[in-house]
């Protein structure tokens, strides 16, 4: 079967989870995606303070991650 394109433009809402490409559900995650994600504008997160916005699995470095604070210091703080 040839791939198909689904195009979204004014919003896409779901009372439940959404799959992308998944043969699973995991049951908790209310978007779940097998393969990359790539966006044109910003990711923005409106979860309240105290929790973090995202979590990371992976111990690979991100090439080009800029970060302006580790731990509350700038980078001379560490020299």
């Amino acid at each position: 079967m040839a791939d198909k394109k689904f195009v979204v433009k004014n919003g896409l809402q779901s009372d439940g989870r959404v799959l992308v490409n998944k043969t699973t559900d995991n049951n908790t995650d209310n978007l779940q995606v097998d393969g990359t994600i790539q966006v044109t504008d910003q990711i923005k997160s409106t979860l309240a303070s105290g929790t973090a916005p995202f979590t990371v699995s992976s111990t690979t470095k991100v090439t080009n991650l800029n970060a302006a604070l580790l731990d509350d210091q700038t980078g001379s703080y560490y020299l």
